[in-house]
C-alpha cells in the first residue's frame, strides 16, 4: 500500500473513532423540556394581567440553547383557567405528559393590597419524587420582575441538577494533599426482632462519597473535608475543642425520612433511650456505648404527621413521657404516649399545642404549648403546661420577642446583661430563618454572618380554603449553653447549604451540611469544633447522656439521601466530649 492509501485509510479510521464517540458523549445530556402552565388565581381582585406578564417575562428566562426548551406559550395560554377554578397536579401532569415535557411549572397568583405573593412548584413529570416549592412575595409590580428573574434562575438549576439534563464534565481528581480514611465502621447490633427488617446495611457498604468543594484562602490549610470522613484536617478540631474529631459510631436506619430527636427513659428501666421520628414513625434505640440496638417502631395513627418529639417526666409516674408534636395539615392533633403494660399508649389525644419540653436549672422541665392555629399555626401564643388529675391544660402564657416560634429559640443569659434570646426568626418577604440575638423587647443586638441555619424540616398545611397546600418551615435546634473550660459560654448550632448555588437555599433543598459548636467572643460567635460536611443535610441533634456514664453524648441525625417515594436512608453519627 502506498503512502497515499495508507492515508485515505487512516483518515477513514480517524472519522469513523470521531463519529463512534461523539453519542458517547452527547449521551451525558439531553434537552430538556419545560411546560409552564399558566399560573392559576386565588383573588378578589384580577389579577389576569399578572398572570400575563408571567406568561410573557418567564418562558425566556428559563429556556437556554441545546440545553433547555420552553413548550409553545402559545399552545400553553389556550389553557388559562378561569378565575377562581383550581386544577389539580394530577392533571396538570398529565397535561404536561401529552406535551412531551419533562418539567412542569406551576403556581398560584394572590394579591392583598399592593402585596403579590406567588406559591410555586417544579415538578418533574418523570418521577414520583415530591415537586419543589418556590414562594414568591414583593410589594408591588415593580420588584415581580426581578422575582420571575430569581424563579427562571431556580428552575434551569433545578434542571441541570439532574443527571439526565446536566452537562457533561471529567470527574475533577482529588488533591494529592488530601488523602481519605476508612468510612466509620457501622454498629452490627443484633436483630432479634421482625422490626429490625427496615435497617439499612452496615455503613460501610452506605459510604458516603461526595467531596465538598475545595474552597479556601490561597496559602492556608483546606477546612473542607470529604463527606463522611471522620479524620479532621487543618485545624478543624484545635486544641479546646469541646468534642472529639472522631465519632464513635455511625449507624443507618432506612425508613420514612427521620427529621428529629429525643432522648430519656421512655421504658421506665432507668437507661436513657435515643428516640428518632419523622413522618408516621417512631424508633426507639438503645446506645450502649459503642453499638445502637433497635428496640421499638412505634406507628402514629390515621392522619398524625410528626413535626416535633420531646420527653419529659411531668406527671409524676416512672417512665417518662413522650411528647409527640403532630399536625394534620388543618391543625394541631398533637399526643402524648407513656409506657404501660410492656406497649406504649396514648394518654392525650388531639391536643392543639405544638409541644417543647425546655430543660431548666437543677434537672427541672418546663413544658411549653404554642396554640397551633389554622394557616398560622406558628403564630400562636405561647403556653406553660402542666398536668392536673390526668389532664393537660394551660398555665400562663409566655411573653417572647414577636416572630419567636415555640422551636426557634433558647434563653441568652450566659451572654451577660438583660434578659436575651438566641432565636431563629424569618422574615416577611423570604421562608428561610437566620440566627440572630435577641433583647426581651424584640430589638437585634446580633445577626449571624456565616449563614447558619437553613433548615430541612417542613410540615404540610392547607391555605386558602384548603385549595393550596405548602411547606412551613421548622427552624433547627439551638443547644445552649455550653462552658468552655476557659469559662467562655458556647452553642451548638446547625448549617445546611446548597453548594454552589444558594438561590436554592429557600427550598429547604441541601446537598451538605455540618454542626458546628460556636464560642461567644463577648462580641460575635467563633468555631470552636465542626463536624466535618455529611451528605444531604441536618435534620436534628441533641445533647444528652445516653450510656449513662456521666457525660453527654453528641447525637446527629442526618440523611445521606437515597430517596425513593417515602422511603430514605437516614444516619445517627454520636461525638463524645473531648477530655481536657
Amino acid at each position: 500500500m502506498n503512502t497515499s492509501a495508507q492515508q485515505r485509510v487512516f483518515i477513514l479510521l480517524l472519522l469513523a473513532a470521531c463519529t463512534m464517540l461523539a453519542p458517547a458523549q452527547n449521551a451525558w445530556a439531553r434537552e430538556a423540556k419545560v411546560f409552564i402552565y399558566p399560573f392559576e388565581a386565588n383573588s378578589n381582585e384580577d389579577v389576569s394581567h399578572i398572570q400575563s406578564g408571567i406568561a410573557a417575562l418567564l418562558p425566556a428566562r428559563v429556556a437556554v440553547p441545546k440545553k433547555i426548551i420552553v413548550i409553545d406559550p402559545d399552545a400553553q395560554r389556550s389553557l388559562q383557567p378561569q378565575q377562581g377554578k383550581t386544577i389539580s397536579l394530577s392533571d396538570k401532569l398529565a397535561q404536561a405528559k401529552k406535551f412531551g415535557a419533562d418539567y412542569l411549572v406551576t403556581g398560584c397568583i394572590t394579591k392583598l393590597g399592593s402585596s403579590i405573593s406567588i406559591d410555586i412548584k417544579i415538578a418533574d413529570v418523570t418521577c414520583s419524587r415530591e415537586p419543589a416549592p418556590v414562594f414568591i412575595q414583593c410589594a408591588g409590580l415593580d420588584s415581580l420582575i426581578p422575582e420571575i428573574s430569581k424563579l427562571g434562575q431556580t428552575i434551569k438549576q433545578t434542571i441541570e441538577e439532574n443527571p439526565a439534563f446536566a452537562s457533561y464534565e471529567p470527574p475533577a481528581l482529588p488533591p494529592s494533599s488530601l488523602s481519605r480514611t476508612a468510612p466509620v465502621p457501622a454498629a452490627m447490633a443484633a436483630e432479634k426482632t421482625d422490626r429490625t427488617k427496615n435497617r439499612a446495611p452496615a455503613a460501610g457498604q452506605l459510604e458516603d462519597t461526595e467531596p465538598p468543594a475545595n474552597r479556601r484562602p490561597a496559602g492556608k490549610a483546606p477546612e473542607e473535608r470529604y463527606v463522611g470522613d471522620p479524620a479532621p484536617l487543618g485545624a478543624r478540631n484545635r486544641p479546646g475543642s469541646l468534642f472529639a474529631s472522631a465519632p464513635v459510631m455511625a449507624e443507618y436506619i432506612r425508613s420514612v425520612p427521620l427529621s428529629c430527636l429525643a432522648a430519656g427513659d421512655v421504658n421506665g428501666d432507668g437507661i436513657k433511650e435515643l428516640l428518632v421520628a419523622g413522618g408516621d414513625e417512631i424508633h426507639i434505640l438503645r446506645f450502649n456505648g459503642k453499638t445502637l440496638a433497635p428496640l421499638e417502631v412505634i406507628k402514629a395513627g390515621a392522619g398524625a404527621r410528626i413535626v416535633h418529639i420531646d420527653t419529659a417526666n411531668l406527671n409524676g409516674k416512672a417512665p417518662d413521657e413522650i411528647y409527640v408534636t403532630s399536625f394534620d395539615g388543618r391543625a394541631a392533633n398533637s399526643y402524648v404516649l407513656e409506657f404501660k403494660n410492656n406497649e406504649y399508649v396514648s394518654i392525650q389525644n388531639g391536643q392543639p399545642w405544638f409541644f417543647r419540653a425546655v430543660a431548666l436549672p437543677e434537672d427541672k422541665t418546663l413544658l411549653l404549648g404554642q396554640d397551633a392555629h389554622l394557616n398560622n399555626p406558628f403564630g400562636g401564643d405561647i403556653y406553660s403546661l402542666a398536668w392536673d388529675n390526668g389532664t393537660l391544660r394551660r398555665g400562663e402564657k409566655n411573653k417572647l420577642p414577636g416572630g419567636v416560634n415555640v422551636y426557634g429559640f433558647t434563653g441568652a443569659d450566659m451572654l451577660g446583661g438583660e434578659m436575651k434570646y438566641l432565636a431563629f426568626t424569618d422574615s416577611l418577604f423570604l421562608p428561610e430563618y437566620s440566627l440572630k440575638i435577641l433583647n426581651a423587647g424584640g430589638k437585634k443586638i446580633w445577626q449571624d454572618t456565616q449563614a447558619l441555619g437553613g433548615t430541612p424540616n417542613f410540615f404540610k398545611k392547607y391555605m386558602f380554603a384548603n385549595q393550596s397546600e405548602v411547606k412551613e418551615a421548622v427552624p433547627l435546634r439551638i443547644i445552649c449553653p455550653l462552658v468552655q473550660p476557659e469559662g467562655k459560654p458556647s452553642i451548638i448550632v446547625g448549617r445546611n447549604m446548597k453548594k454552589g448555588q444558594k438561590i436554592l437555599k429557600e427550598l429547604m433543598n441541601y446537598n451538605q451540611g455540618e454542626l458546628l459548636c460556636l464560642v461567644w467572643t463577648g462580641a460575635d460567635f467563633e468555631v470552636n469544633w465542626r463536624s466535618g460536611y455529611l451528605r444531604n443535610f441536618v435534620a436534628d441533634y441533641i445533647l444528652e447522656d445516653m450510656d449513662n456514664d456521666g457525660s453527654k453524648e453528641l447525637c446527629i441525625l442526618s440523611s445521606t439521601g437515597g430517596e425513593i417515594a417515602d422511603r430514605a436512608v437516614n444516619k445517627i453519627t454520636i461525638y463524645r466530649q473531648a477530655a481536657f
